[in-house]
This record gives structure tokens, C-alpha cells and sequence, in this order.
């Protein structure tokens, strides 16, 4: 960004919180909270034209109060942009007297989602899967299972091992993908991959680009010419046109692979498909894959070079510029590519959003990976699917007082394997995570929290938690109910919509626990309440009856400890009276973390068996060596003096101190040389002789109650929460892992890491039966230029 359009928004943003824009008549945001209206292109040229007018709003953005002429500058002789307001030559563009005739114009409304627990198979071959959201509705994850293979991503590698009870497990299978990964889907021995490029800027040797100078200058970092190009002029009052050598952008790449499986040893690419944009998210009904990308054209400079650069011309743009692109590699070597949607199949919000795409991909697995696409002008950033339509959110943010963040709600209703815009709407407040939001019999419901806003004055307003009920007529997602106001100056850390049921908490200083009657979509409404310490980030229905939950351990008010991570098992059955059956605490004498806390599928509920797993760390407690002195140093026989250090068993982590240069081994000792009294090299031992013993003495102390790995509990609706054990995840010189599952296979369990995997008996944790260390793969993410370096000026190509 132009540092002195930085400058200027946060200057604005301190404005904001006083009122002072309002009282100038200026806000730094659209208008309409309560209304969304989606407008479909009628022609080419009005889209293309609607880009332009967007890039020369936002790349003087926070200019316009310092300096308009900057803008008339900037628009000046740009094609098809008129300096109204943001409307384009067609007179069918943003803001004027109102939205145009085609406008969708609507409001708000309502809808919820089921239980996932997650299995399959009877009896003892039965096994877990990855927790979901809604029955019928897949989601990626970095492993899958089938009962007898686990399929696991790892960085730029999709790996295959195999579960046998008898021996240990093995890696059978091996696919080297594009990209950094971390999403597989498995069906019918078919696997989808979902990997990752994330773009670099590449200088290339190509036509120049001619741009204009204001007055006051040259571009910062830019080097003036003489008119016979060979190098710097001295006079700085010269004010001749430049030209400047503009870098590609290699855009970011979500790549699409599909693998047949069937023989696991040998595991074959199928196609590669590489779509531009960064993935929002997906999911799989039936064999198809929505897949939603998001390009945010703001930062592709091949496309834009005159962005946020004060005094250039906003450039004619073409489709190639603007519409993503696809790029596709059969098996056999075929190569086809193209736009992945044309620009009859994009539609935009009448009150702009910037000016990214959102495609919504709608990919056939059991087709050849045919696929089909629509879109937004829109940066969505949370998706919820039902098996009926998908909804993508965008939340606007405006903290001038004037108005309050409010969501935008856009439906895709499936049909026909594709996915298709239908409806739009808004709410106020912001969306957690997707499961704030669930439809249910035709109604969308979704919680937000609102946060507070600043009066002129300097006031603060309290932040309020909402739930609102959202149902379709026609094209408008229109709120057809309210519950809003509820736990003043809290916020939503969780939700859940069952049915006719919802679950709502907040926390502050405690965790109140919601329960909500959503059966008349005109009149949600709290029903009970349940407050205990901490809060729950994550709820899994066990039944109509009973949640599971896991969140935050955090002390009462008043008392002291540490944040730990809690299971919780409540009793619903009472509806208005809401009752904490059990509760585990972990960490709570010196803190812990768990991976499932804000990712659910970290989490594993398997239903058959009554068990649960999920990640955890605990942290070392070093209380036990606070007002100690350190020891006093050994002396040797020899007259020498040894440091003492902190032992370590290795595989806990630790630290064992070593007296000379050599190797610290599994047990705190050191081999491999020996320190000499004059303090001088340390020589390694001669050659066919023994290396000496070591004479380190070794603190037998380390910090107490560290664990790095999976935990195991049972579940029993009588009995609550039971720990069966742990398995440590920490693999040699790899103790930390970038995810871990739990993996529930009859009556093994195993954790599953991108460094390896540990199993055992359900009934006896604490021996390791089954162990595998995978090998490390090396990720090269190519050089990535600094973004102030985007415009390269060389002296040799002026006129």
C-alpha cells in the first residue's frame, strides 16, 4: 500500500471513533446494513467498466479528503468511468438515485443444520470419520480413512499407509502433488486433493508500460531518465513521461487433483486442475465438489499496475485481466484451459464491495472433473452448506459510530449438480465460524455478534449477541424473525442449530450456555440458561438430549490459575433448565492448548464405541525451580570444572546440557569429544579407540507434566468422561507436529500426524503397538518479492 494512503486511513480511523467523519458529511463505508441487493452485468463493457471505477475508488481511497484534485487526475481520460459516485457509462452502476431495474433487492431470514458423531461399518471393522457439520455433507480434512488405510496429506505429498492389526503400519502408497496441501476428500477408492500456490512477483522482460507523473514528482523509488535513455538526468525540475517495466504477479493457484486409489501401492494422478484464487472453503454432496476461490484482485498487479499509485491512469482492462483463469493436465498429457466463469455468470452487490471474485466451482468427481461456475464481485469470507444450497457471508465493517459491522448473506441453491445465486440478504453483526450459521425446513438462522461503536463524544456502546431467522421469497433472504440483545457486552464464542433447537454461548468473565426454541421462525427465543467458568468454542450434539462440548478453562473471577483446555458433557433434556453432567479440566496447573478448540475436525466423537479424541499440548510446569539457586559446579577428578544442566528423557522435550561439542543422546548424556583444560578446540577421539566416558553431571530435574499428543476419553450418558489414556505424537528431532487426529478403528486408536503415526489397544493405551516415523518432505514456496518493490525502473527505455 502507498504509505501515505496508510498515513491517511489510519488517521481516519482515529476520526472514526469521534464522530468526525459524520459531522463532515464523509463515511469510509457504504451505506445499507439492512438491505443487499445483488445486480447482474447486462453487457461486458459494463463490467469492465465496473472494474476500472472500482480500482480508482480503492486506489484513492483516503486521498479524496486530502487532495481532490489527485482525483480528478486520476480519473481524467480513464474509458468508460464517470466521476459520479461510482456509476459507469451504461448509467446501471452503484450509488445515483438507487439500484438499477435488474437490482435484487433484500433483507433478512432463517434456517439450522444435524448431528455429525461420524462412523461407519458394524462391529469390530468399524471406524470413525472426520467430524462434519451436517449428515450428508463431506468436508475436507488433512486425513481420511476407510478401515484399513489411512490417507494423509503432508505439505507437497498425499501418502497411503496401510493398518494391519498384526504389524506395525506401513507406507504403501506416495503422490507428489502441486502445491502446499492440506485437504483430501476419499470416495469409492477415489481421492481429491485441494493444494495450495500462493503467487510470487516475477520480474520478466517485457513492453514497458506508460504511465504518467504528477507534478510534485517521480514515484518514490524510481530513477528519472534523460531523453536518450542512457541513464539518471541531473536537472530534477524535468518532468518528461517515464516508462517503467511492470512485474507479473503469479497469482495464487487452488489446485484440484483426482487420484485413483483403487491400487494403493501405485496411486495414479487423473487430472490437475489449477484455478486462480485462493480457497474459501468446500464441500462434497454425492461425488460433487463445491469448491468456492476467492481472487482479490487489489494485489494482482500485472492486472492493475496503477493501483495505489497517486497521479497513473487506470489502464482499459480485458477479460483476461479481470476474470480468473483454469488451467487443466489429463493424465495423458491433454492440456486445456480458459476463464473458469464468463462475465454473464458473475453478479455484484449494488453497495460495492471491493472488487474480488468469489467463484462458487461446482466440479463433478465421477465425471472427468467437469465443472461448472458462478460468482460474486464480492470477498466472502465464512461458507455454511446444507445438502439444499450453499450461503456465502461477507461481513462490512464500519466503526465510525454511524453504523455497526453488518453480514451480507448470499444463497446458491443446488440444482442440477451446479450450484446457482437465487438470494441475498443482510444482517447486522458479524459470523463467528459456519456453524453460527444452519437451515432448517427452508429457513437459514444465523447468530452474530455486534461489536461496539464510538459516539462523537467518545462513548463506547456495548457489544450485543443476536440470532436471526432468514427465509427466501423470491430473490430476498428476508429476517423473518429476531432474538436480538442477548448477553450484553459479551460475544459469541460458540453456536449450534439442531432442528427446531439452537445453542448459544457467550462469555465475558463466565460461560453462559443459551438454549434457544427455534420452532416458530417469527419468534425465536431463549428458553435457558447455564453458567460455568470458561467457555465452550465447540459443540457436537451426542443426542436429542446431551452436547459434547470442549473450550477454554479459564479461573472464576477472583480466583487464580491457568487457562486450560475443558471437556463437557451437558444434560439438556430440560430444556429451560440446562444441567453440566461432567467436566475434565486439562492443564489446569500449568495451562494447555488444544488444536480442537478452534478446529472441530481435531475433534473425534466416534459414536459406535462411546469415545472421544483430540489433540493436546501441556505446558511444562517450571514452578518447581523458582527461588532455587543453581547448583554449585561439579569438580572432576581431575581438577576440572563442569557445568550442570537440565535433564531430559528425550522425548518430552526438555533440555540436557552437554560440557563439550558433542552429540546429546536420547538418555542426557554427551559422546562423540571431549572439552581440554585449556579451553582450547575440542579434539574427537582417535580413531578404532572408544570415545571417553562422559563426566557431565546431569540434573536429573526437568519441568513436570509436559505432553505433547493425542488424548483418549470415554463417554457415558451415566457415567460422563472417563480418561483411558494419552499417545505422545512426538517423533525424534520433530517433537511438534503442524496437525494431529485421532483415528478410531474398532478398538484401536490411533494419532495421526504429518511426522508419523502411533496406535494402540482402546483398553491399553499406555503400550504403543503400532509405529510409524514418515519422512519430512522438503517444500520449496519459491522467492517471494517485496511488495514495495513492485514497480522495477529501468533508465535505458525512456522516449
Amino acid at each position: 500500500m502507498n504509505r501515505r494512503v496508510m498515513g491517511v486511513g489510519v488517521v481516519l480511523m482515529g476520526f472514526a471513533g469521534c464522530g468526525l467523519l459524520e459531522q463532515l458529511g464523509i463515511s469510509l463505508f457504504p451505506d445499507g446494513t439492512e438491505e443487499a441487493k445483488l445486480v447482474a452485468f447486462n453487457s461486458e463493457r459494463e463490467f469492465l467498466d465496473y472494474f476500472a471505477g472500482r480500482v480508482r475508488d480503492e486506489s484513492t481511497r483516503g486521498d479524496d479528503i486530502i487532495n481532490d484534485d489527485i482525483i480528478d487526475d486520476i480519473v481524467t481520460g480513464v474509458p468508460g468511468i464517470d466521476d459520479s459516485n461510482g456509476n459507469d457509462e451504461t448509467g446501471s452502476g452503484l450509488g445515483g438515485d438507487g439500484a438499477p431495474e435488474d437490482a435484487i433487492e433484500l433483507t433478512d431470514g432463517a434456517a439450522p443444520p444435524a448431528p455429525d458423531a461420524g462412523g461407519s461399518r458394524d462391529g469390530d471393522d468399524s471406524f470413525s470419520e472426520t467430524t462434519t457439520q451436517e449428515i450428508g455433507v463431506d468436508e475436507a480434512d488433512v486425513v481420511k480413512t476407510d478401515g484399513e488405510y489411512l490417507y494423509l496429506i503432508s505439505d507437497e505429498k498425499l501418502r497411503i499407509v496401510q493398518l494391519d492389526p498384526l504389524n506395525a503400519p506401513q507406507l504403501v502408497g506416495e503422490v507428489t502433488l502441486t502445491g502446499y496441501g492440506r485437504d483430501i476428500y476419499l470416495r469409492d477408492g477415489q481421492i481429491v486433493t485441494l493444494t495450495a500456490t500462493f503467487g510470487e512477483f516475477i520480474a520478466v522482460d517485457a513492453p514497458a508500460i506508460d504511465i504518467g507523473v504528477v507534478d510534485d514528482g517521480a514515484v518514490r523509488g524510481d530513477d528519472d531518465v534523460d531523453e536518450s535513455g542512457e541513464g539518471p538526468i541531473g536537472d530534477e525540475d524535468d518532468t518528461s513521461d517515464e516508462q517503467f517495466f511492470a512485474p507479473v504477479f503469479q497469482r495464487p493457484e487452488t489446485i484440484v487433483t483426482m487420484i485413483d486409489a483403487t491400487d494403493r501401492a501405485n496411486p495414479r494422478k487423473l487430472s490437475e486442475t489449477r484455478f486462480d484464487g485462493s480457497q474459501t472453503s468446500s464441500r462434497m454432496i454425492d461425488g460433487r465438489l463445491y469448491l468456492v476461490v476467492s481472487n482479490y484482485q487489489a494485489y494482482y498487479f500485472d492486472a492493475f499496475p496503477a493501483l495505489v499509485r497517486p497521479g497513473f491512469a487506470v489502464p482499459e482492462l480485458t477479460n483476461e485481466q479481470v476474470l480468473p483463469q483454469y488451467r487443466r493436465v489429463d493424465a495423458d498429457g491433454t492440456e486445456t484451459s480458459g476463464d473458469i466463469l464468463g462475465w454473464e455468470d458473475l453478479y455484484r452487490p449494488a453497495n460495492p464491495d471491493g472488487f474480488g471474485i468469489s467463484s462458487v466451482i461446482s466440479l463433478d468427481t465421477e465425471n472427468d472433473a467437469a465443472f461448472t461456475a458462478k460468482g460474486i464481485v464480492a470477498e466472502p469470507g465464512l461458507i455454511y452448506s446444507s445438502t439444499a444450497a450453499l450461503y456465502l457471508t461477507n461481513t462490512d465493517y464500519d466503526f465510525t459510530g454511524q453504523m455497526r459491522e453488518s453480514t451480507d448473506v448470499y444463497k446458491f441453491e443446488y440444482r442440477d449438480g451446479s450450484a446457482e445465486p437465487v438470494a441475498a440478504g443482510s444482517v447486522p453483526g458479524r459470523v463467528l465460524n459456519q456453524y453460527s450459521m444452519g437451515e432448517h425446513n427452508g429457513y437459514l438462522r444465523v447468530a452474530t455478534t455486534v461489536g461496539p461503536t464510538f459516539s462523537e463524544f467518545g462513548q463506547v456502546s456495548e457489544s450485543t449477541n443476536n440470532v436471526y431467522v432468514m427465509g427466501q421469497e423470491q430473490d430476498l433472504l428476508s429476517v423473518v424473525g429476531r432474538l436480538e440483545g442477548v448477553a450484553p457486552r459479551e460475544s459469541i464464542q460458540s453456536a449450534r442449530f439442531m432442528g427446531d433447537r439452537g445453542f448459544l454461548v457467550t462469555f465475558e468473565q463466565i460461560d453462559p450456555l443459551f438454549t434457544l426454541d427455534l420452532a416458530d421462525p417469527v419468534n425465536p427465543r431463549i428458553v435457558g440458561e447455564l453458567k460455568v467458568p470458561g467457555f465452550s468454542t465447540f459443540l457436537l450434539p451426542v443426542d436429542q438430549d446431551h452436547i459434547l462440548a470442549v473450550g477454554q478453562y479459564i479461573p472464576p473471577p477472583g480466583d487464580f490459575g491457568n487457562w486450560g483446555v475443558q471437556l463437557s458433557l451437558f444434560d439438556v433434556s430440560d430444556f429451560a433448565a440446562p444441567v453440566q453432567m461432567d467436566n475434565v479440566v486439562i492443564g489446569q496447573e500449568t495451562g494447555a492448548y488444544s488444536e480442537a478448540l478452534y478446529d472441530p475436525k481435531a475433534f473425534t466423537y466416534f459414536a459406535e464405541t462411546g469415545m472421544v479424541a483430540m489433540p493436546i499440548s501441556i505446558y511444562p510446569d517450571y514452578s518447581q525451580f523458582e527461588d532455587v539457586l543453581p547448583p554449585e559446579p561439579e569438580t572432576r577428578p581431575d581438577g576440572d570444572v563442569d557445568d550442570v544442566g537440565g535433564g531430559s528423557d528425550g522425548s518430552m522435550g526438555g533440555g540436557s546440557v552437554d560440557a563439550g561439542d558433542g552429540v546429546v543422546t536420547d538418555d542426557g548424556t554427551s559422546s562423540g569429544g571431549e572439552t581440554p583444560a585449556d579451553g582450547g578446540e575440542t579434539m574427537p577421539p582417535v580413531e578404532g579407540e572408544a570415545p571417553p566416558e562422559s563426566e557431565t553431571v546431569v540434573d536429573s530435574q526437568q519441568p513436570s507434566q509436559m505432553f505433547e499428543g493425542l488424548m483418549v476419553f470415554s463417554l457415558s450418558l451415566t457415567d460422563g468422561l472417563s480418561e483411558m489414556g494419552r499417545i505422545s505424537t512426538q517423533f525424534g528431532e520433530y517433537p511438534y507436529s503442524s496437525y494431529t487426529r485421532g483415528v478410531f478403528i474398532g478398538s484401536r486408536v490411533f494419532a495421526v500426524t504429518d511426522n508419523g503415526v502411533r496406535g494402540a489397544d482402546v483398553s491399553d493405551l499406555s503400550t504403543v503397538r503400532y509405529e510409524l516415523a514418515l519422512p519430512r518432505p522438503d517444500v520449496d514456496y519459491g522467492e517471494v518479492i517485496p511488495l514495495d518493490d513492485f514497480v522495477v525502473s529501468d533508465p535505458g527505455i525512456a522516449e
